[in-house]
């Protein structure tokens, strides 16, 4: 019943002089060449949708590694570790449910909930410190309403509705709850 939708892609990467930010102290960030690095990783997807989008469910997750691969110096104990800030793991959750009214002026309502999750974060080239892993809860609902000629969509959204404090980079906190309105008109 409903469509359904899986892909897998894997990915593999050899890369010559990337460029990456590293930890300068004191929460500076600066500039990093590296020689050689490879990433490699799986990407994972699922979609189903019941017939006339009633309800839309859709899983992602990601494995990747991206680590340096060349020393700088003999003994670089930074090898075969993963990059600063590059997550391992990474997955989205969401559901969408839309439904037609067709009253005089409310022609649709809808709503969504989402979870994303992101693995820690290495912080030092070495892989000692690292940021913790997190995950986001946001909702919203919408509706289109029509005038004559004019559609208009009325949207609310709550991102990080749960308050969740986290950083993807250190010493750059991120918003905590936000509310977003949005109207969009289509004549």
């Amino acid at each position: 019943m409903g469509e359904h939708l899986a892909q897998a892609t894997y990915f593999m990467n050899d890369m010559s002089d990337r460029i990456v930010w590293v930890s300068a102290g004191s929460g500076v960030v600066s500039p990093k060449n590296l020689r050689r690095v490879q990433s490699e990783g799986l990407e994972t997807s699922y979609r189903w949708d019941l017939p006339d989008r009633f309800l839309s469910l859709q899983v992602g997750y990601t494995t990747s590694s991206s680590r340096k691969i060349s020393a700088d110096f003999p003994g670089d104990p930074t090898v075969a570790k993963q990059l600063v800030y590059m997550p391992q793991q990474t997955l989205a959750v969401s559901a969408t449910g839309t439904l037609g009214i067709g009253a005089a002026i409310v022609k649709e309502v809808g709503g969504s909930l989402g979870y994303s999750y992101s693995g820690y974060r290495y912080l030092t080239e070495d892989n000692t410190e690292s940021l913790p892993a997190h995950g986001l809860v946001n909702v919203g609902i919408r509706s289109r309403l029509t005038l004559s000629q004019l559609a208009i969509w009325i949207k609310l959204e709550v991102n990080n509705i749960f308050n969740e404090e986290y950083q993807v980079m250190l010493g750059y906190p991120m918003p905590l709850r936000s509310f977003r309105v949005t109207v969009s008109l289509e004549y």
